[in-house]
């Protein structure tokens, strides 16, 4: 099953993510069964800034369903694509629409017929796909710099505790 956190922490929903194991009837199947080119979304969350993260099915998938505190919106080939679909719901506009509908005090709620309120601007199908592309090679281009930041970071941390000892690498955390 794919489930609330595989969406939020991920902007792209693959067969390699440890999806957890889960039993669905045979019409839960038939409903909720992912398809490549979904777009999940967040529909319930603690706080209402957290509706509405979504992520696209990004290639076929094998007896995944979507979990609960999750909505699909199926892109329709034809007008839309999953991966520009998934970028628009993104939008800071959109998340505000999503936010502004979500009900509830401690926990909010999104009724999934707001989808069909909102409104996202569709291009061409061609210029879809680049602005999908390009954005997608922005995110891989920052997951990378954040790996190699992180990395500069581990070898920081040990230069300083090879040549000032454990003092000065409790003070420079505390600094961080």
């Amino acid at each position: 099953m794919c489930n609330y956190m595989d969406v939020f922490n991920n902007r792209r929903i693959t067969a390699d993510l440890p999806f957890m194991d889960a039993t669905a009837t045979a019409r839960e199947i038939e409903a909720f069964a992912l398809q490549h080119g979904d777009v999940v979304f967040t529909k319930d969350s603690e706080t209402a800034e957290d509706i509405g993260a979504s992520a696209v099915v990004a290639e076929p998938l094998d007896n995944i369903i979507c979990g609960y505190h999750l909505g699909i919106a199926r892109a329709k080939p034809k007008h839309v694509t999953g991966e520009y679909l998934a970028y628009a719901l993104r939008h800071p506009w959109v998340r505000e629409e999503f936010r502004k509908a979500a009900n509830g005090v401690t926990r909010f709620g999104l009724n999934l017929d707001v989808m069909d309120q909102v409104h996202v601007l569709v291009p061409s199908l061609e210029r879809q796909k680049a602005i999908a592309a390009a954005l997608h090679a922005v995110e891989d281009e920052i997951a990378i710099l954040t790996k190699q930041a992180d990395a500069l970071r581990l070898q920081k941390k040990g230069i300083m505790q090879r040549f000032f000892g454990e003092e000065s690498l409790v003070a420079n955390e505390a600094a961080e």
